[in-house]
């Protein structure tokens, strides 16, 4: 889902909000960020401020921090009168946006990102966010997803409970400073991202196999499920599952080759799990 695969996409010079005219020529005592948390507010996201600098930068500024944001203009104007250089922050979940975090300041999640994109899985995004950091905030619509995090692969989940910081907001930590600015917009149709799909196949889970010692190296099946064509997917796949299992081996990585070879992520888990049932006598 970065701009350079994703042709419809939209870049241009404007990647933040910009003030409207409704707000820009009625509002001249308020300043540009809070201009921006009105248009957020306006197009019904509800905002709260958070700290720009230091130690507690990306922090809230408020008591009760993402509880109290809200869509209310007159609330948005006595913040950023108050605090000019507030950050944006939106809270994330069902009522506004589903944001997947990749990381790349603690790890590289730029390898795993791709992955997903090149697979398919990031289809129905808004709209992509470069963070100060370097890394990048994949906006979704808003569902009851929590927040989720995949450690190993630097990437996260900001869901219900959480928060973002939105563009056009400038932070200054202790280890970097810069802008949120949006790369891109997407032109829709826009979908909940399916964080059960993107888990199996960044993390597929280690399935039960029969007692016999580990004869060999997946790698091969692995490979043979990548390349079955259409049409032979999914019995390649229980094939490549049952050798595995009767081999030894954790046939839990060929979930992630049946999606890389263009199945469903449930249908390639669910093929996998019958050959494990099948083979190893399991349930």
């Amino acid at each position: 889902m970065i701009p350079e695969l994703g042709s419809n996409a939209t870049t241009g010079e404007r990647r933040n909000p910009t003030p409207t005219s409704s707000t820009r020529g009625a509002r001249r005592d308020i300043p540009n960020l809070g201009l921006a948390a009105r248009e957020y507010a306006e197009a019904g996201q509800p905002v709260f401020p958070c700290h720009a600098i230091g130690r507690r930068a990306k922090a809230p500024l408020t008591s009760r921090g993402l509880y109290d944001a809200t869509t209310d203009l007159d609330e948005i104007d006595w913040w950023w009168r108050r605090f000019p250089d507030a950050a944006i922050g939106l809270p994330t979940g069902a009522a506004g946006v589903t944001v997947l975090d990749v990381d790349v300041k603690n790890g590289d999640g730029f390898a795993p990102f791709m992955r997903l994109h090149n697979c398919g899985l990031l289809k129905g995004a808004i709209r992509m966010i470069r963070t100060p950091s370097g890394g990048i905030h994949l906006y979704f619509p808003g569902s009851d997803l929590g927040n989720r995090r995949l450690a190993n692969h630097s990437i996260d989940v900001r869901g219900v409970g959480g928060y973002v910081i939105a563009p056009p907001s400038r932070i200054a930590t202790l280890g970097y400073a810069g802008m949120y600015r949006e790369v891109c917009k997407y032109p829709g149709p826009y979908q909940a991202l399916n964080w059960a799909e993107c888990k199996a196949l960044l993390d597929p889970p280690r399935l039960p196999t029969s007692p016999s010692r580990n004869r060999g190296s997946l790698a091969p099946l692995c490979d043979w499920v990548r390349r079955q064509p259409e049409g032979n997917r999914n019995e390649g796949l229980y094939w490549a599952a049952c050798r595995a299992v009767v081999a030894g081996l954790d046939p839990g990585p060929l979930v992630a080759a049946g999606v890389e070879a263009g199945l469903d992520g449930f249908e390639s888990l669910a093929t996998v799990e019958s050959a494990v049932r099948r083979v190893g006598g399991i349930r």
